[in-house]
């Protein structure tokens, strides 16, 4: 009999020991530490639709196993002393804990607001680990446009971006320790303000096709108006179509005998006079139209 309790206290060893690996490697399958992005590298593919996609921080398997290493080392030391629960259990009590936090938040949905802005935060403006720092299981991706065109950098939408982080950045605490405290601590215009940036850059409506897009309902929802932001071009459009489409679009914009005038010129000359004639006319491409702009 105490042989096969001795049996036992083992295999529950092995065990608990197999559970630590699982929960370090369920760890290192969220975003990774400042030094792990240091040394990792990133595969550029082409998806069917042919989008361009970027699997970011791949690691070598040297480099792999090195931070695991790593990191069972730091995960045994923080432990300390003696374990009181098996892996199991603390799992079974944490989800227990995890569900009652869910069900509170569900009766507290400014709580949740400030939770969500908290988690967005933490990966929208500190760098390395900071996300650890939060509960939620939330990633934020933003959605990288300038690789798009030259012209997106200098434009007035990325302006109007780049000011409003450059205002927050100012206001949020330094320490990202003290940001949910922060957070809790500010009005409902202001949560919702922070909130707004860090959901509007995780937007991504790139595609290579015409047609539809998921875009399009939120286009409508906030009652987008490219006339607002992008205007018809030489350099933002017209050097990049044919001489009949730059024809057609004056056509449209402006009036028959306008394209008429211009129909013998040269692609470069052409571009600069069709610029001018659409200038005041607020003329969009379909793909860029939505009912407000309409």
């Amino acid at each position: 009999m105490e042989e096969d309790e001795d049996q036992y206290a083992d295999l529950e060893a092995q065990i608990e020991a197999v559970e630590s690996d699982i929960d370090l490697l369920n760890q290192r399958m969220q975003v990774p530490a400042r030094e792990q992005v240091a040394v990792a590298g990133a595969v550029v593919t082409i998806d069917r639709s042919g989008k361009l996609r970027i699997e970011r921080n791949l690691l070598k398997p040297a480099d792999k196993a090195r931070f695991a290493h790593a990191e069972k080392a730091a995960a045994r030391a923080a432990m300390g002393g003696p374990r009181i629960h098996s892996a199991a259990l603390v799992r079974r009590l944490t989800a227990h804990r995890t569900l009652a936090l869910q069900a509170e938040l569900v009766q507290q949905p400014m709580t949740a607001a400030i939770a969500l802005t908290h988690r967005l935060v933490l990966d929208t403006f500190y760098s390395g680990s900071a996300w650890k720092r939060a509960a939620l299981q939330i990633e934020v991706h933003a959605t990288a446009l300038k690789d798009q065109g030259a012209d997106l950098e200098g434009c007035q939408a990325a302006a109007t971006l780049a000011a409003h982080r450059k205002s927050l950045e100012e206001r949020l605490p330094d320490d990202p320790d003290a940001l949910l405290s922060w957070l809790a601590k500010q009005s409902g215009g202001d949560l919702l303000a922070i909130l707004a940036y860090c959901v509007a850059v995780t937007v991504d409506g790139v595609q290579s096709g015409e047609g539809p897009s998921p875009l399009d309902p939120l286009a409508e929802a906030v009652q987008l108006d490219m006339r607002r932001w992008w205007q018809a071009k030489a350099d933002t459009y017209f050097a990049s179509v044919s001489k009949a489409r730059i024809l057609e679009v004056v056509r449209e914009a402006v009036s028959p005998e306008a394209a008429s005038a211009l129909a013998l010129m040269k692609k470069a000359p052409l571009s600069k006079a069709a610029e001018a004639r659409v200038a005041t006319t607020g003329w969009l491409p379909s793909l860029l139209r939505t009912e407000a702009a309409s």
